[in-house]
C-alpha cells in the first residue's frame, strides 16, 4: 500500500511538471509572438497602436509569473521575436553585402538578436522582482526599467538604439508629440506608461463587481490626459524657418557590392558620383558613407579640385 501511493504521488508530481512545462512552453511562445508582431508598430506600416497592445499583453504575462527568473526568461522570448523580425537586415548585411556563407550569417544574426533580447529580459526581471503594489509596477517600475534599458542599449558597446520603442509612436500617434520635449526615450517613458494604463483598466473592466466605476473613471481620464497632451504638443510649431530654403540633393550610386572594391569598379564609382555631382544644382550635395572607396590621401587631386570648384560654382556644399 505505502508503494502504491508512492507512485502515486510521484506520477501526480509528473503530471504537474508536464502542465508546467507545457504551460511555460505556451506562454514563450506567446511572447515571443508579441515581439515579433510589435515591429509592425514601426515603418513601413505604422501601426502605432500594436505596440502599445503587444506591451500590455507582455506585462499581463510578467504578473503572472511565478519568479523574477520567469518574467526575464519571457522578456527574453518578447526580445527575441522582436529584434529577430526587426533587425534581420543585419543577415542581409553579413550574407548579401558581406558574402558570409548563410548558415554563419544566420547564426551569428541569432546570437546578436539574443544578445539585444538580453534588455527586455532585464525589464521583466525588474517588473517581477520589486516588491511593491501592482499599478506602481505597471506605471512607474516598467516604463522606467524598459527605458532605462533601451537607453543603455543604445550606448553600451558603442550602442545599437535600433528600434528604440519611442520610434513606433512616430508620426501619427499622439504621443509623438512629446518627442520635441522629452526625446524618443522620453515617448519610449510615455508608451509604456500607457501600456500599464491599459492593464490596469483591463483588470478593472473585467471585475465583476460594480463598486470600482470611479477607479475605472480614473483610469480613462489619465489614458486621456496622456493622449490629449501628446496631441495639444504635436500642434505647437517647436522651429521657425529661417532665411530662404536650402536646397539639398542626396545622391545616390547604387555601386553594386561585389565591384565597388575592385580596380574597374573604381573607376566606375569614381565616374558615377561625379556625374551625379556636377549634374546637381543643390547648395547641399550629400553622398553615402564611403560612397569613395579610397582613403582621402589616395583620392586624385584633379578628381577633387573638379568637386570643389562645382561646390563654390553652386555657393555651396558638398
Amino acid at each position: 500500500m505505502p508503494q502504491e501511493i508512492a507512485n502515486a504521488s510521484e506520477s501526480e508530481s509528473r503530471g504537474v511538471m508536464r502542465r508546467v512545462f507545457l504551460a511555460g512552453r505556451r506562454e514563450a511562445i506567446a511572447a515571443f509572438a508579441l515581439g515579433a508582431v510589435s515591429v509592425a508598430g514601426f515603418a513601413p506600416l505604422y501601426l502605432f497602436p500594436l505596440p502599445l497592445i503587444t506591451l500590455a499583453l507582455l506585462m499581463s504575462l510578467w504578473r503572472r509569473a511565478e519568479s523574477p527568473k520567469r518574467a526575464a526568461i519571457l522578456g527574453w522570448w518578447f526580445g527575441l521575436g522582436y529584434f529577430l523580425t526587426g533587425v534581420s537586415w543585419v543577415y542581409v548585411s553579413l550574407h548579401t553585402f558581406g558574402a558570409m556563407p548563410a548558415p554563419l550569417a544566420a547564426f551569428f544574426t541569432l546570437v546578436f538578436c539574443a544578445f539585444l533580447a538580453l534588455f527586455p529580459a532585464i525589464t521583466g526581471y525588474c517588473f517581477a522582482a520589486v516588491r511593491v503594489p501592482l499599478w506602481i509596477k505597471l506605471t512607474v517600475i516598467a516604463p522606467a526599467a524598459w527605458t532605462l534599458t533601451e537607453w543603455t542599449r543604445g550606448w553600451i558597446f558603442t550602442g545599437f538604439p535600433w528600434l528604440a520603442l519611442g520610434y513606433s509612436q512616430v508620426p501619427s500617434s499622439p504621443l509623438a508629440g512629446f518627442a520635441p520635449v522629452l526625446g524618443v526615450y522620453g515617448v519610449t517613458l510615455v508608451t509604456v506608461l500607457v501600456a500599464g494604463l491599459l492593464v490596469l483598466l483591463a483588470d478593472e473592466l473585467s471585475r465583476q463587481r460594480q463598486t470600482n466605476g470611479h477607479r475605472k473613471a480614473r483610469l480613462v481620464l489619465a489614458l486621456l490626459a496622456v493622449g490629449l497632451a501628446g496631441y495639444a504638443f504635436k500642434q505647437i510649431p517647436w522651429t521657425t524657418p529661417v532665411g530662404e530654403p536650402l536646397t539639398v540633393a542626396l545622391l545616390q550610386g547604387n555601386i553594386p557590392q561585389d565591384i565597388k572594391w575592385t580596380a574597374e569598379g573604381l573607376r566606375t564609382t569614381l565616374g558615377r558620383y561625379r556625374d551625379l555631382t556636377l549634374a546637381s544644382s543643390a547648395k547641399l550635395i550629400v553622398l553615402p558613407e564611403t560612397a569613395l572607396p579610397l582613403f582621402l590621401r589616395d583620392v586624385p587631386p584633379e578628381y577633387l579640385a573638379e568637386l570643389s570648384q562645382h561646390a563654390r560654382a553652386n555657393g555651396g556644399d558638398i
